[in-house]
């Protein structure tokens, strides 16, 4: 099975150089990656990463030793990745936090969902910790049915911005679900927004003025494929406009990055249908949301691109994962887009003939990033922490 990926995917490095000299794509070197798993006996994930200090950073993560599923922060070492502990937040159900931030007093905010409190199905979780992984307080949000936080960023005023989807309230099947946040983690106010067709809000950043962008995903061109959905809204939740950004194809956006000229990148992928190929698609917009240049490269393999930094040079480096077919199994994807040189690299890496993908990735130091995801070679699904050198 794996020589026929490889067979593959020599077939597609050929296409993509030859199409363009912006875009390269093959297995990555052996010699710039080193990498370790770490679980138990039941399938344990890595989502997101933390800065700690100079030797160690913070990882959120998910292991399901209870049955149900419980979220992990767990110390990573970056000499030889290594994990000094691991903290597990038990409660009474399912509780998965995906996405986190340093908050200006030394600590961390977290956000996710739980169904162990509440009134309804899952409730949007939010969770402050110190740098040891002890919780310092908890807040849940929902309604009758089902809410779930993605992505927290902090803003100027010291406090927090949620982004969630509720089935609760709104006008459609999922609509998008902004939560603010103070300080002390007192709720200021909650927005929701979307039409009469499925939409979901995934990534906030804040820019001028204290206004928040909001992206996510809609599904107006019903019954065609979905398209990116990116908000404007005031400090205060109004919302100032709404763009839908696609073209004929499906288009997700998984991550939204702001630059330090204001201008945006959203970093995701394309797809012909919900049943299809994927390909890799990153968009460069204004901060009024006009599209000013796009990435994207029809492979002809599945390419999904899911997370991304910023590095000291201003380029982006990320991760996500790619299979040869809908029927094969996940490989990781490293990327690098030269920002400068309007440049884009995709390389793959081939650990195991098992599935492996990639949801985080973060700064190790310069010139080398933190990737962290699953690997199923080994029990029953590992944590997955992979050191790059690009």
């Amino acid at each position: 099975m794996r020589s026929s990926i490889t067979i593959c995917f020599l077939a597609l490095v050929s296409f993509a150089e030859a199409q363009s000299e912006r875009y390269t794509i093959g297995d990555v070197d052996p010699r710039s990656v080193t990498y370790k798993t770490h679980g138990g006996d039941s399938l344990d994930r890595a989502f997101s990463i933390l800065p700690l200090d100079s030797k160690s950073d913070l990882v959120i993560g998910l292991n399901f030793d209870s049955g149900t599923g419980d979220a992990t922060f767990s110390k990573v070492l970056k000499k030889d990745l290594s994990i000094e502990w691991t903290k597990v937040i038990k409660l009474k159900g399912y509780d998965f936090l995906y996405s986190g931030v340093p908050t200006p007093d030394g600590n961390y905010v977290a956000s996710g969902f739980t169904n162990s409190r509440g009134a309804g199905g899952l409730d949007c979780w939010i969770v402050k910790f110190n740098a040891s992984g002890d919780t310092l307080w908890t807040r849940t949000f929902g309604g009758p049915k089902d809410e779930r936080g993605y992505e927290v960023t902090t803003t100027f005023d010291n406090g927090y911005v949620v982004s969630a989807t509720t089935t609760s309230w709104g006008s459609g099947d999922i609509d998008g679900l902004i939560i603010k946040l103070n300080a002390s983690g007192e709720i200021l106010w909650n927005k929701v927004i979307g039409e009469k067709v499925i939409d979901r809000t995934y990534s906030p950043v804040e820019v001028e003025d204290g206004d928040l962008l909001i992206s996510g995903l809609t599904n107006a061109n019903y019954p065609g494929n979905s398209d990116i959905l990116l908000y404007r809204l005031t400090k205060n939740g109004d919302v100032v406009w709404r763009k839908v950004l696609g073209g004929d194809k499906g288009d997700i956006a998984h991550c939204l990055l702001k630059r330090p000229d204001n201008t945006l990148l959203m970093i995701g992928y394309s797809a012909e249908k919900v049943d299809s190929l994927s390909y890799p698609l990153i968009m460069h917009l204004s901060s009024s949301g006009e599209l000013i240049e796009k990435f994207e490269l029809d492979t002809g393999v599945d390419i999904k691109l899911i997370d991304g930094y910023l590095n000291e040079h201003g380029d982006v480096i990320g991760t996500g994962f790619m299979r040869s077919s809908l029927k094969s199994p996940f490989d990781i994807v490293l990327f690098e887009l030269e920002f400068a040189k309007k440049k884009l690299s995709i390389k793959r890496f081939p650990l195991s003939v098992k599935e492996e993908e990639a949801y985080g990735s973060a700064i190790l130091s310069k010139g080398k990033a933190l990737i962290v995801g699953h690997s199923m070679a080994t029990r029953k699904g590992d944590m997955l922490f992979i050191k790059w050198t690009y």
